[in-house]
């Protein structure tokens, strides 16, 4: 019952998100749309398919499509992904997704003030500069933790 609810929510929830769009707005700038849609799709499909497959053991596809969902959209876009590839939610990646979404939510709302401030006083490439580093540190604790824990490395070995 909680599976069939949750999923009419999301249902309604993309479709509300799909219908409240400007058409003005998007038909004015659809070439740089395009141009980032293709490009963002491209780069965390190939970052998240190396990462997933990597350092996750099982159901490495069903949490990087969810994880795919949320990095392109919202947490509900990556449960509609989610709900696609496993509909009848038989892999954990439902709860690990859930968790996940709760740390990386934590994280956001305690940068963003950081990436708010940052841009107007230091400028954009000091921005990009303390996002690059702060990417790598998280790499470089994800190679750590998966070392730690699953004893694995980022080649898989």
């Amino acid at each position: 019952m909680k599976s069939k609810i949750s999923s009419s929510f999301t249902e309604f929830a993309v479709i509300a998100a799909i219908a409240s769009l400007p058409i003005k707005a998007v038909a004015t700038y659809i070439v740089p749309i395009l141009f980032l849609v293709v490009l963002g799709y491209v780069v965390t499909a190939t970052v998240l398919f190396f990462l997933c497959k990597r350092f996750l053991k099982g159901y490495w596809f069903e949490q990087m499509i969810a994880t795919f969902g949320m990095s392109t959209g919202v947490f509900l876009t990556g449960v509609l992904l989610l709900r696609v590839c496993d509909p009848d939610l038989e892999s954990p990646a439902l709860a690990n997704y859930s968790l996940s979404y709760t740390i990386s939510g934590v994280i956001f709302f305690a940068m963003l003030n950081l990436f708010v401030v940052l841009p107007l006083s230091a400028g954009a490439v000091a921005t990009a500069a303390v996002a690059l580093g702060i990417a790598l540190i998280a790499f470089v604790f994800a190679i750590a933790t998966s070392r730690i824990f699953f004893g694995k490395d980022f080649r898989g070995n």
